[in-house]
């Protein structure tokens, strides 16, 4: 029998490996055949069609990375320089997630003349001038210098092959073939840098690509991520170090945190609307405010018209009557003139006669007419007119101008509220303006003794200890007792940390300790001075209010505080160690606020206040009560408590009350005082459901609703 002959195929094969571009393409343009089975050919359909499936979720992976590059090329139209509303050239990205471009940041802090610090110019935050370098050595903004890539793919700067760059180094600010890439990505010195794609290949991964190295083990990279630790280890860390710990790839926490990012800017970025509609509506507001000046200031000027003319009638009035008088008068003097001239002409020419007839009369005629001429000259006065004239002399006497009658007469102004207009914030990115505390429950806690720590775990309960006592109670919102521990020793303060397991201190054995979840207690660190307030930092470690000296007495100079950082592993160290001054005498409560703030309640002996340092140990700012309103009883603060939106509470047992302070400590308002049914609060707490829970020095809580 024959042999069967099976039908051959030819199939193109091509070269790939590591060669040079050059070759490859000699390489794919050489074809090359081989005979193909049936049985491979049966392969080779199986092969198409996983590449056809694969082909579909590269479709659908382009289509997203697509959107994500039009959201790319949307914010990179609309980003730009807050200081000269330009492109941004050569940005640079401050703490407080503000972009601006380097020489514009450069001539704001020279004109401001501003040395180690300056404010940033869209929202006044402080941020450190880098010592050396200055605004040059500020971290650029990697992100936007990665949106400004250009869509086409310029030649490769560092080889002359004439290759076109597939992606930029945001570093070196060099674009790349991928030949060079390849090299670049291995060296040493610029494994690390981080990459942008350009031209075609920012369509199929858009992101800024970067590797991390680990410190310990060089050629490992960092690929997963501790979640007890709070930090990014690699393979062998994670072997090694970490093996009972749990961890994740970093793509899948990178994923989770993206998607915590997005919802807060979602709702941010929803917000934004609403505050361009409040400036349209304010800029209404002032063009309707400059056309309502000039209405009311006509409507003034009209008003003075008439007042202006009003007056200029009764002046007139006024200056009518005396030119009457005037005339009268002047018609009664030129009477009496006129007589009084006539007489004395008369009289002149007697008397020129008299002495004429006396000097060259004859002696006749002197005696003939000399009774005659006497009796006339005698009589002349006779013919002097009798009339008195009164002379009158015009006075302008002003009267008083009441300023009240004046201006009830000429009338006033008012500014009468037209509209309030205000953005309203939503609670999902910001503090609700309006804290409504209604009590939920009230009762009392085991043991009778002042309630002097209370700590909410995750289930919505609380764990809470009593003054003086070795027992803590875990309790529910209505008042029921689930559990109760004896602990051994005497508790200063506890707090559920991040783990769910409870911290707790010992002030008298100087040791913090810490309980599982099935109530086991064990050591957790040995401490150097005696402990009070314990909390936990975002990084998982644990923060220790500690003093030299132990006994409520000691509060003043004679006493020396510190705050004490514990890392996972239990080692200590001084929180504020590079500080060269004591900043506590006594702190006894500590707490952490959502903007990573550490607040402390000192005790100082009559100058009893609350502390704000930034996460670096940095003096933030001090809180002595409030300035707007007097209290009754010198301000304690025995306890606090942080809500979501980093507002402190402080509970005040010698003042009855609860004070509200915001992040920035400044007094918002009493939260609650004696008048709410509020005894002396010696703890106070919130919770995750933002349940507000309050203990006092008789023993009891009260839970209120605070916030939702």
């Amino acid at each position: 029998m024959p042999k069967k002959t099976e039908r051959i195929q030819k199939e193109p094969i091509l070269f790939i490996g590591r060669t040079s571009p050059k070759k490859q393409q000699e390489a794919t343009a050489t074809v090359r055949f081989r005979v193909v089975s049936s049985a491979e050919k049966r392969v080779t359909r199986q092969n198409e069609m996983s590449k056809s499936q694969a082909k579909e979720n590269t479709g659908k992976q382009t289509a997203q990375t697509g959107k994500q590059t039009a959201r790319l090329n949307e914010a990179k139209k609309e980003l730009k320089c807050g200081i000269c509303t330009d492109k941004f050239h050569e940005p640079k990205l401050l703490s407080c997630l503000h972009s601006f471009c380097t020489n514009c940041l450069r001539r704001y802090v020279e004109k401001g003349k501003f040395k180690t610090k300056f404010p940033c110019p869209l929202c006044s935050r402080s941020i450190d001038i880098p010592k050396n370098g200055g605004i040059k050595s500020l971290k650029a903004n990697m992100y936007l210098m990665a949106s400004e890539s250009t869509d086409k793919a310029p030649p490769c700067d560092i080889c002359d092959q004439g290759n076109r760059s597939t992606e930029r180094c945001l570093d070196c600010e060099e674009n790349m073939c991928q030949s060079c890439l390849s090299y670049h990505s291995k060296m040493k010195a610029t494994r690390v840098h981080r990459t942008a794609p350009i031209g075609d290949n920012a369509k199929s991964k858009p992101k800024i690509q970067q590797k991390q190295f680990c410190d310990q083990h060089e050629q490992e990279e960092l690929r997963f991520f501790c979640i007890p630790c709070a930090k990014i280890i690699c393979r062998d860390c994670k072997t090694l170090s970490h093996t009972v710990h749990q961890t994740m790839e970093i793509n899948e926490v990178a994923e989770s945190r993206k998607r915590e990012i997005g919802k807060a800017v979602r709702h941010t970025k929803d917000f934004l609307p609403r505050i361009a509609a409040h400036v349209k509506t304010l800029n209404t507001m002032m063009k309707s405010l400059g056309n309502n000046t000039q209405e009311t200031t006509k409507d003034i000027k009209a008003q003075a018209k008439k007042f202006h003319e009003e007056v200029d009638r009764m002046a007139a009035e006024m200056i009518s009557e005396i030119k009457q008088k005037n005339k009268e008068m002047e018609n009664t003097l030129q009477r009496n003139i006129k007589a009084t001239e006539v007489v004395h002409a008369s009289m002149e020419s007697i008397i020129m006669a008299a002495e004429s007839f006396m000097n060259v009369g004859s002696d006749h005629d002197i005696i003939e007419n000399s009774v005659n001429i006497k009796n006339r000259v005698e009589n002349l006065p006779k013919e002097i007119p009798g009339e008195s004239v009164e002379f009158i002399e015009f006075k302008f006497r002003p009267g008083p101008i009441p300023s009240t009658d004046l201006w009830s007469c000429f009338g006033n102004w008012t500014s009468d509220v037209a509209a309030n207009v205000a953005i309203s914030i939503p609670r999902q990115i910001g503090p609700a303006m309006t804290l409504i505390v209604r009590e939920l429950s009230s009762f009392a806690v085991l043991g009778g003794k002042a309630i002097i720590s209370i700590a909410p775990s995750k289930d919505g309960n609380a764990w809470i200890c009593n003054s003086l006592s070795e027992h803590i109670f875990q309790y529910t919102k209505s008042g029921q007792c689930r559990s109760h521990i004896k602990t051994g020793s005497e508790v200063g303060d506890i707090f559920v940390a991040s783990d769910d397991t409870v911290m707790m201190s010992f002030p008298s054995q100087r040791k913090i300790r810490r309980m599982t979840a099935n109530g086991q207690i064990s050591d957790f660190a040995n401490l150097p001075m005696y402990p009070a307030g314990v909390t936990q930092t975002e990084q998982g470690d644990v923060l220790v209010c500690a003093m030299e000296k132990l006994g409520e007495s000691v509060r003043g100079p004679e006493s020396k505080g510190a705050v004490l950082r514990v890392n996972n592993f239990g080692r200590v160290e001084k929180f504020d160690k590079e500080r060269n001054t004591t900043l506590f005498t006594r702190p006894i409560r500590i707490t952490v606020n959502a903007n990573k703030d550490i607040i402390i309640s000192e005790w100082a002996k009559g100058n009893d206040h609350v502390v704000a340092l930034t996460s670096d140990g940095k003096m933030k700012w001090r809180y002595y009560g409030p300035k707007t309103i007097e209290l009754n009883q010198p301000f304690v603060p025995n306890a606090l408590a942080t809500d979501k939106y980093g507002q402190i509470l402080i509970a005040d047992s010698h003042n009855r009350a609860v004070h509200l302070v915001d992040k920035d400590g400044n007094f918002i308002k009493l939260l609650l005082t004696e008048k709410d049914g509020l005894g002396e609060p010696w703890s106070v707490a919130v919770d995750i459901e933002g349940f507000l829970w309050v203990g006092d020095t008789e023993g009891n809580v009260k839970v209120y609703k605070y916030m939702s």
